[in-house]
């Protein structure tokens, strides 16, 4: 018989996998792991803190979830003091190109509902503007005549409908770059969409879509000559036109598609006749074109002369309609129908990106340029726009009549050599540019020339990539793999002399899987697992969270200097509880680190209902609370943090302090903004005393005593669970020897209300499914002793900071497990964690 005396001084391995239990001869790993970290987050400076509540922010429910079925934040950031919160939701049904006769309808259809939130002031309203061409269905617009600008009139004014119409798929699979205050975000099954900041709280979005959409305005049609367009119309299509990229025919010379246009042949519409031959050699025209755009370039008329079209009709796979939006010379034309047709252009391209090419399916800024990663036609082409302008994407020159000089600034495209024609699944600006395709990763270097650019890629490793952006954590890139259940770190390995993608998931794999399990309801398929979202929080420290398709969050704290590399789950407080969305966002608070947004849906009053909360900073360190304080932080002399009557640790959270008159707060029992947790049981905290839990009923609570200030929420659990110990034995392994704890110690800062207890495995069916897991069960949970004696009992709560020793119920069993948790709406820090016993040699 050997005692022992094990010390977990850091938890940086956090929680792992059980088919890992049995590593032990990764020692450190081991020893720095545990079996459950729930509700709790890993420090990379040593210990274990729980997990801030969730603050209410907003209910979506009527505005988005009424006709969506999923929904997606997008974090923008303007600077530290303002950002926002960009919230999408998806329609039920998506965008159908069905019954579009002509160019003008290419908008109708349903729109996906977007919210943006103010994160500093979280009650502002926040206005989309969309262009002055944007058809207005289904939307109510009113003409602005002023600023040409569509200013939205609905209900509230933080919702809007916007170009694009993303299904739920798409959604978890929208990519998006920030340029200052441009906001870029991309599908590969539609056009890029900008969300531009005018002003504070102010926004104006469009899309590619909108200038394929020609209205019937008279300011609009082909007025004047019939080989050009109207002055308005020609003013914004020559500049949009420029924003878009082309793609060449291949072909040989015997089956060259040869392109002409009709200019005389005007309809009540004002469309061209277009004529392109071998149908089969460039894939003819298709419903899908209308919107695409299409250039050609003649030599008749005394000189080159390109001119350029956008489809408005198809009307077989040789024939299309057309608006002119750049004219053509009359020398150029050509009455259709023709048998033969003989006025053909020199050369012609059609756009690489429309309906029927597919969009670009990634988005970047690097080195002052918007780069575009692969679309359905070239899934391995990148695009770069001009340096300086990230609307530009063909040269000047490309339409110019006369001569222009080609530079090196100039927009360009480059595929990637391979022997495999992989989709590029993300881009990332680092020192150089880095590609990931379904099939490996590539290290890309601009190369600029005389009078062109293109990139030098390199490939590097050959994991492959899922179709979710990577992120950037310090000098590293973590990105999901294509099986998209692991996560895997791109770093350079000086040994080696070259870049590696290494498996950070392999000791807590389980958790893509296994985290939403439980969580789900009896009548909701569990899906097969797989990562769907990822967001970075930097400060104070990285912290990868990540989200399942069973709506299941868990996050990984990153530290390559400190050798932190640490899982852990959260379980959001409420009935039936579900994350669907997730942002990192920095709060604008002086001092403060960054917030995870999250919307969250649970069962209230019977019905499902959706919210948008966040999860912000750890509590700050206390001091002593009295009235003199509280008239202080009302007058906003001090930070609320700054005294233990704020702390924020139930979720769906509200505060509440009473008014300030006279030097006096206004003391209050009826604690009556909770309307959004109607019919729920709640934990209060009032003035720093916990005034236990109460049933919210007609939006509110009454409490026990008067409060000047108080905080609301719904519990849960923040539960950490050691794994079998491994520790004592004098003869090889603990792991088959028989082990009794006999104390415990827990190093605290700034915490109360917590328990311990030893632990059983069981093996646990999940909702009567074949899905068999080891659910830990905590039993003989002895309550910790915060009490102190020499505080008055009018005082508030005061936070303890030091060593708590406790003896441990007798028991022996192999596994030696135990567990610490807390659902007592305080903080709970451990900053190490002692077990002493014995091993039965």
């Amino acid at each position: 018989m050997a005692k022992f005396s094990k010390i977990w001084n850091t938890f940086a391995t956090g929680e792992i996998s059980p088919a890992r239990h049995g590593r032990t001869d990764l020692e450190e790993q081991y020893q720095n792991a545990l079996y459950r970290c729930e509700n709790f987050i890993v420090s990379s400076k040593g210990g274990l803190n729980k997990r801030s509540g969730t603050r209410y922010i907003k209910d979506i429910t009527s505005s988005i979830f009424t006709t969506a079925d999923d929904v997606r934040i997008i974090p923008f950031v303007f600077s530290k003091e303002e950002s926002y919160a960009v919230i999408i939701g998806a329609t039920t049904e998506g965008r159908t190109t069905a019954a579009r006769p002509v160019a003008t309808e290419v908008l109708l259809g349903d729109r996906n509902t977007c919210v943006i939130i103010n994160t500093s002031d979280t009650a502002a309203a926040v206005t989309i503007d969309t262009p002055t061409y944007r058809a207005a269905s289904p939307y109510t617009i009113l003409v602005n005549t002023s600023n040409g600008i569509k200013e939205s009139t609905e209900a509230d004014a933080n919702e809007h409908g916007i170009a694009e119409e993303y299904t739920a798929a798409e959604l978890k699979e929208l990519q998006y770059t920030q340029i200052n205050d441009v906001l870029v975000i991309v599908h590969k099954n539609h056009p890029p969409l900008f969300l531009v900041r005018t002003d504070t709280n102010e926004f104006i979005e469009y899309s590619h879509r909108d200038f394929a959409a020609i209205p019937n305005d008279s300011s609009f049609t082909n007025t004047g000559a019939l080989n050009a367009p109207g002055t308005v119309l020609a003013t914004w299509a020559a500049q949009w036109a420029l924003g878009v990229p082309f793609r060449d025919v291949v072909y040989d010379s015997e089956n060259q598609p040869q392109f002409c246009i009709d200019l005389t042949s005007v309809s009540i519409d004002n469309l061209r006749d277009i004529y392109i031959s071998n149908a089969a050699v460039w894939g003819g025209f298709t419903e899908k074109h209308i919107g695409s755009i299409f250039r050609a370039t003649y030599t008749n008329g005394g000189g080159p002369n390109t001119g350029v079209v956008v489809i408005g009709d198809v009307t077989d796979e040789n024939n299309a309609r057309a608006y002119v939006i750049k004219g053509f010379d009359p020398a150029n034309h050509q009455t259709l129908p023709a048998t033969p047709p003989t006025n053909f252009a020199d050369s012609w391209q059609e756009a690489a990106w429309s309906d029927a090419r597919g969009w670009p399916r990634t988005v970047a800024f690097h080195e002052n340029r918007l780069f575009y990663g692969g679309n359905t036609s070239e899934p391995d082409t990148v695009w770069a726009s001009q340096s300086g302008d990230i609307a530009q994407m063909t040269p000047s020159s490309d339409y110019a009549d006369v001569a222009l000089t080609a530079s090196a600034s100039d927009p360009f495209s480059n595929g990637i050599s391979s022997n495999e024609s992989n989709a590029i699944q993300w881009i990332n600006s680092q020192k150089t540019l880095v590609i990931g395709t379904l099939g490996r990763e590539y290290l890309a270097e601009i190369v600029e020339g005389t009078s062109t650019s293109s990139l030098s890629l390199s490939p590097q490793t050959a994991r492959g990539s899922s179709y979710l952006q990577a992120k950037a954590v310090d000098n590293t890139l973590i990105f999901v793999e294509r099986s998209n259940r692991q996560l895997r770190e791109f770093v350079f390995n000086f040994n080696e002399d070259n870049y590696r993608s290494e498996d950070i998931s392999f000791l807590a794999d389980h958790m893509v899987s296994e985290v939403g399990w439980k969580e789900k309801t009896a009548n909701t398929s569990f899906k097969y697992p797989r990562i769907t979202e990822l967001t970075l929080l930097t400060s104070p420290e990285n912290i990868l969270f990540c989200l399942n398709n069973n709506k299941g969050l868990f996050g990984v704290t990153r530290d390559r200097s400190l050798n932190v590399l640490a899982f852990h789950r959260h379980l959001i407080g409420g009935t039936n509880s579900q994350v669907w969305s997730i942002g990192g966002i920095p709060n604008p608070n002086q001092g403060a680190g960054d917030d995870l947004w999250i919307i969250v849906s649970r069962t209230i009053n019977s019905a499902t209902k959706y919210y948008v909360e966040k999860i912000d900073r750890d509590f700050l360190s206390p001091v002593a609370y009295n009235a003199d304080d509280a008239f202080s932080i009302a007058n906003n002399d001090i930070e609320a943090e700054e005294v233990n009557i704020d702390m924020y640790f139930v979720d769906s959270a509200v505060e509440k302090m009473g008014s300030v008159s006279g030097g006096a707060i206004t003391k209050f029992t009826s604690f009556n903004n909770l309307s959004h947790l109607e019919g729920q049981t709640i934990k209060v905290i009032g003035d720093g005393f916990y005034l236990g839990e109460l049933t919210v009923a007609s939006g509110a609570v009454t409490l026990p005593v008067s409060c000047e200030y108080a905080i609301g929420g719904l519990s849960y659990t923040a539960r950490m669970i050691t794994l079998p110990l491994e520790a004592g034995s004098q003869i090889g392994s603990a792991q088959i020897k028989d082990k009794q704890i006999d104390e415990i110690m827990l190093r605290l800062y700034n915490s109360a209300g917590c328990k311990f207890g030893r632990v059983s495995l069981d093996d646990e069916d999940v909702n009567g499914e074949n899905i068999s897991i080891v659910e830990p069960q905590v039993e003989d949970l002895v309550e910790i002793n915060f009490q102190d004696g020499s505080t008055p009992l009018d005082h508030p709560m005061v936070l303890y900071t030091g060593d708590k020793d406790e003896f441990f119920i007798a028991h022996i069993d192999k596994n030696a497990m135990m567990s610490v948790e807390s659902d007592y709406p305080f903080p709970l820090r451990i900053a190490a964690l002692v077990v002493s016993g014995e091993t039965h040699d």
